[in-house]
């Protein structure tokens, strides 16, 4: 198959998380038979972009340093991510290399608090973005995000995340994009030397009310949501794309979207994940600043091994068949 040129920001992103399964020692996590399997059936369901996420490690909110995880053996080692995205741009896939950082007993947002510590950690992720632009480079890779939800980091050292964007830019040829969180993205200085404005889409689309009445109101508050991000497109003039849309299969998916699931949740079904699915693609289809999304998540296994049934993986036929409508059938072009 012949490589494909790469994208541009004006076609729309149809796309997954595409996530390194770490179950059974990594068996069936990036660059396996069953990664290669699920390629193929994410063509199938219409999908056209995929996120590839590497993971670095922080130790916990206080930390000072990260540390890349590609060494460790069942993770998502340079091999068998090169492997991944090759294989998906041999399919016919876009890709987005997305590193992630993991923060023992915390989330990337906690970090930052102290000035001096945010220089230091900045300076340290600044080591492995170039390591990952290289291979973006190396692979054919469409896009490349320099960071993920690391928002208070962001603001505590704007100019070392200038930086950043510089040594991506004379390092990899294609879009380049930062991920921030869905409650803090105003606040990032640097999206006009960006090429898209990413945000992690785990807004409430309800308040709590009982079951009937969040249904009732689910279409207009996703509305006012995606709203908000499109303004803001439209004042930074940047198109956006919702770089993860997440919904667990839990009662409270509407309520707290972005919470992780627990061994206590009350998971019943998945038809409140298929319904805000639902609604969020139909929101976007009204918004031609959204240029794209990517739902999150699905696994290399095809599976939920890594959560459980109560979690984010897209494993139900509900949801899937609402994924597949919306990207195969609809007006998201």
């Amino acid at each position: 198959m012949p490589v494909l040129a790469r994208a541009n920001v004006r076609e729309f992103a149809r796309g997954v998380a595409y996530s390194h399964d770490w179950s059974s020692r990594g068996a069936n996590g990036y660059g396996s038979d069953a990664d290669r399997a699920q390629l193929d059936r994410l063509g199938a369901h219409g999908v056209s972009w995929i996120a590839v996420m590497p993971y670095a490690i922080a130790d916990g909110a206080s930390a000072r340093s990260i540390t890349s995880a590609r060494s460790f053996p069942m993770g998502e080692r340079d091999p068998l991510v090169e492997s991944t995205i090759r294989d998906a741009r041999a399919r016919g896939l876009r890709v987005v290399l997305k590193p992630h950082l993991w923060v023992r007993g915390s989330w990337p947002g906690a970090l930052g608090a102290d000035r001096g510590a945010a220089r230091e950690l900045v300076r340290s992720w600044a080591a492995i973005i170039d390591h990952y632009a290289d291979m973006a480079e190396r692979t054919g890779a469409d896009a490349l995000a320099i960071g993920t939800e690391m928002d208070r980091l962001a603001e505590s050292a704007p100019e070392e995340w200038r930086a950043i964007i510089a040594a991506a830019r004379a390092r990899f040829r294609g879009i380049v994009t930062y991920c921030a969180n869905w409650d803090s993205y105003p606040r990032i200085s640097f999206w006009r030397e960006l090429d898209v404005i990413s945000i992690q889409d785990y807004a409430p689309r309800a308040d709590g009310a009982a079951n009937e009445a969040r249904l009732a109101t689910l279409a207009a508050r996703t509305r006012e949501v995606i709203g908000r991000y499109a303004a803001f497109s439209r004042r930074n003039e940047r198109p956006v794309w919702l770089t993860e849309v997440g919904f667990r299969c839990d009662s409270d998916a509407l309520e707290h979207p972005w919470r992780w699931p627990t061994p206590e949740d009350r998971c019943q079904s998945c038809d409140l994940q298929a319904r805000a699915f639902d609604a969020t693609l139909a929101a976007i289809a009204e918004r031609p600043e959204v240029r794209g999304v990517f739902a999150w998540k699905w696994f290399t296994s095809g599976g939920a091994e890594d959560e459980g049934r109560c979690g984010f993986a897209l494993t139900d036929a509900q949801t899937r068949s609402v994924l597949q409508r919306w990207y195969r059938e609809s007006p998201l072009r």
